[in-house]
């Protein structure tokens, strides 16, 4: 029914308005069917074109203001939006900052809306322009400029929803259930050139700016004394002739991004969120090692890997520790978007292989400031399996396999990660008190996956955590403002003690999946809920959002698999 009168929605009201815009999609984010997503959405640009908004559109869309798709960083940083929201509509600046991910939720926003009474909503042409207008401004003192223009856009909205979606796009996080994939499916390869900035898949890139990352498939054992056949990870990566792919050590570090214009070095995370200043000592040395060797304009995929007398820590350790100097701290490169004015994209990895491989040294068992990652041909199943094996004994968490095919960002298609276990990043919800001598703090959790604008409760989790780690965990979110139940979960059967802000990420090692009717999920192959079985804590995961959760399908099909291997 909801689906219908979005439909009746788009027939008879004008889209010229940023309130026509962000009712859509409030529409689209309550919809938990993909294929009415998707209906909505392309009627939507049908009467955007007509009233000649359609870029725009579907810029707003994707969080981009221009052809760089993708490729601009935050254009208003999180303390000035901070400020520009306080000051609005009169609110403690703490409050805020607080409440940033459920800023819309704040009543003293309600009611000024309530005593506002603004019938008339901004033209979503010019509403776009003064976008285009702070993403433009660069330079000195430009700040104190963008606050005063958000501000200012800020008291142009007419009502609740139109805020949520403006700081939403400021944020760069629309989370509406829309994919960049979903979208580019409605346009045709013109548009994609001419909206988007790429074609064919590929994009412009600026160094200084990131991009979207290439990703990986995840192959893991369905039970823990499954052999890592030749056949099987075949038949997970599309039959493709092993042969022709690279084998490569997965290092358990954070993923960085490492863009040198101008004599000067940038950082980026997995996220894209700029990390230049949290590892400053470690950018500091990359700039003396770039300009000591001439290096041109270039954009580095890497790993960030820790050292200890000559042992690579794990992740987890890596977290816990501060490093003022960064002497421990080294870039494992495996991979480059761009090198002597060229976009690497369309060159196979084995070429690029071959540029960086000419740039850097290989890594050693020694400390250096960035070397490149080696990377070996096998013939036969046994080379691949003992390189696994030696993988495991020497503390990694597994290997990658690569095709020798173009970069390709944000895709899955071409490299496959082995890992010993099998894991899943989860959104944290809330918390359960615990019993006995935890019955002073939170002793398990509440897990789930964040997909099409919901969250999926998925496991209850409380083993992993050491009694200080507990005693940690409590008093972070203790200390910090509860969150509230969403709505669509009130009917929820194992309510937590305690709901969170639900922005944090763990990622966890599970059993195998399994039938669950306490944890029901959205997808049309199943009629059950599923759950994943002795979930264990394995680590936190600052460096993932809540959009990179799941995703869901993965346990389906795993579950499917289960279900198919019963019947026989």
């Amino acid at each position: 029914m909801f689906y219908y009168k979005q439909l009746r929605l788009l027939r008879f009201q004008q889209f010229s308005t940023l309130k026509w815009c962000a009712q859509i999609f409030d529409g689209i984010e309550k919809e938990t069917k993909r294929k009415i997503k998707n209906s909505l959405y392309e009627e939507a640009l049908k009467q955007a074109e007509e009233y000649k908004v359609k870029e725009e559109f579907i810029r707003f869309t994707l969080c981009d203001v221009n052809s760089q798709s993708q490729l601009i960083e935050a254009a208003v940083p999180s303390d000035v939006l901070y400020s520009a929201i306080a000051k609005t509509f009169n609110l403690d600046i703490q409050l805020v900052s607080r409440m940033y991910g459920e800023i819309d939720q704040i009543k003293n926003i309600e009611d000024f809306f309530k005593t506002l009474n603004k019938s008339e909503s901004i033209k979503f042409s010019t509403f776009f322009k003064k976008l285009q207008e702070i993403f433009e401004l660069s330079g000195g003192g430009c700040e104190d400029q963008k606050e005063i223009m958000v501000q200012d856009l800020l008291r142009q909205c007419s009502c609740l929803l139109e805020v949520r979606y403006l700081i939403r796009f400021l944020k760069k996080r629309m989370r509406i259930g829309l994919s960049t994939q979903s979208v580019q499916s409605f346009l045709d390869e013109n548009e994609r050139k001419q909206i988007l900035g790429f074609q064919s898949g590929q994009q412009d890139l600026v160094v200084g700016f990131p991009i979207q990352p290439q990703l990986a498939k995840s192959f893991q054992k369905e039970k823990k004394d499954d052999e890592i056949t030749m056949e099987k990870i075949k038949k997970k990566f599309l039959n493709d002739d092993l042969q022709g792919c690279f084998f490569e050590y997965k290092y358990d570090g954070e993923r960085l991004q490492v863009h040198f214009t101008n004599g000067e070095v940038k950082l980026f995370g997995r996220s894209l969120e700029e990390k230049t200043k949290q590892y400053k000592e470690l950018s500091k040395q990359l700039k003396e090692y770039f300009i000591k060797n001439n290096f041109d304009d270039v954009i580095l995929d890497c790993e960030m890997i820790c050292y200890n007398n000559g042992q690579i820590l794990p992740f987890q350790e890596m977290q816990n520790k501060t490093y003022e100097n960064s002497e421990q701290l080294s870039l494992v490169c495996f991979d480059i978007l761009y090198h002597k004015q060229k976009v690497l994209f369309n060159q196979n990895y084995s070429q690029r292989q071959e540029i960086y491989k000419g740039m850097l040294e290989p890594i050693t068992d020694q400390r250096q400031v960035i070397s490149h990652i080696i990377s070996y041909k096998f013939k036969d199943e046994n080379e691949m399996k003992n390189f696994y094996i030696k993988a495991l004994i020497d503390g990694l968490e597994g290997i990658m396999i690569k095709k020798d095919t173009i970069y390709s960002p944000g895709s899955r298609n071409d490299w496959l990660k082995v890992k010993k276990e099998k894991d899943i990043d989860l959104v944290v919800l809330g918390g359960y008190y615990g019993q006995g001598k935890r019955q002073q703090w939170l002793g398990s959790f509440l897990l789930g996956i964040y997909e099409n604008g919901r969250l999926y409760p998925i496991a209850k989790i409380g083993t992993g955590f050491s009694d200080k780690k507990l005693i940690e965990l409590t008093q972070r979110y203790m200390s910090q403002e509860v969150g509230s139940c969403p709505e669509y979960l009130m009917k929820f059967k194992d309510q937590p003690h305690v709901w969170f802000k639900q922005n944090e990420v763990w990622e966890v090692t599970y059993d195998s999946v399994s039938a669950s009717p306490i944890y029901p999920i959205q997808n049309q192959q199943l009629n059950t809920g599923i759950s994943v079985r002795f979930p264990r804590f394995k680590r936190e995961r600052p460096d993932k959002t809540i959009e990179q959760s799941g995703p869901i399908q993965d346990l389906v099909d795993e579950y499917n698999k289960l279900l198919k291997k019963e019947q026989f």
